[in-house]
């Protein structure tokens, strides 16, 4: 079972000192190990195209400072995919994108675990992203589980969400409309010590159900 991995910070990932062309026939070779000089080199186009960006000599001979934002992110998971992994770990893939370059990603990523044979975990606050591309939820405070179930739920008004997931469901539609938080964090400071809560929710420091209980 092979596994890829895309980046948080796609310009702190990839390597400086190598061109992207580099790069990418390294990590196809992962994949067809006994490939040929031309093969490889059609592979990296292949992936070039995959994620979107122009598929010639000119955009392999790039170094990673020469690209934009969006144009490493999407080196970053043609990397990830050009190994051909059957399972993908992808940690906050649009951090510092602009919405517009954000969305395209997110729209890339849905098409390519849409219609490959792949499947895989993302990381993120960003619950519309997560809703978009996931089927499962997981929701995790302080390193530990809350809350799990299906996407779905997250939308249903009447879905018995976990306090800490309800924040975050209101902070999402707060970005989203523009407005300020609407309550202010209360309780104790998450734990810098790495300590772990021996019973209970973790959550309940900060929990205004339980305070109000």
């Amino acid at each position: 079972l092979g596994v890829g991995f895309i980046f948080q910070n796609p310009m702190g990932a990839l390597n400086p000192y190598l061109k992207i062309g580099t790069q990418l026939l390294e990590a196809v070779q992962v994949a067809r190990p006994t490939a040929n000089a031309s093969e490889l080199r059609e592979g990296a186009l292949h992936w070039l195209a995959e994620v979107q960006l122009r598929a010639d000599d000119e955009t392999l001979r790039l170094y990673p400072h020469e690209l934009s934002g969006g144009m490493a992110q999407r080196v970053m998971i043609a990397l990830a995919l050009a190994g051909e992994p059957r399972f993908v770990v992808a940690d906050e893939p649009t951090t510092g994108l602009d919405s517009h370059i954000r969305r395209e990603v997110v729209g890339l990523l849905h098409r390519i675990m849409a219609t490959g044979d792949l499947s895989g975990i993302v990381i993120s606050h960003d619950l519309p992203m997560i809703a978009r591309l996931c089927d499962r939820l997981t929701v995790m405070f302080r390193g530990r589980v809350v809350e799990e179930g299906p996407i779905d739920a997250l939308g249903d008004p009447d879905s018995p969400n976990h306090p800490y997931t309800r924040e975050l469901k209101e902070r999402a539609e707060d970005l989203a409309e523009g407005r300020h938080s609407r309550r202010h964090e209360v309780g104790e400071s998450p734990d810098s010590t790495g300590a772990v809560v021996a019973r209970g929710c973790v959550y309940r420091s900060r929990c205004l159900v339980y305070k109000a209980s």
